[in-house]
């Protein structure tokens, strides 16, 4: 559904600030965090 398209635009986007930005790993947010 709409929701569906909007979850996988927000994980392009966020695939996008881990390959531009430091490190970022999704399935570790406490490195995040740190």
């Amino acid at each position: 559904g709409i929701q569906a398209e909007r979850v996988r635009g927000v994980n392009a986007s966020a695939q996008k600030f881990a390959t531009d930005g430091e490190g970022y790993k999704p399935c570790d947010p406490q490195v995040i965090r740190d």
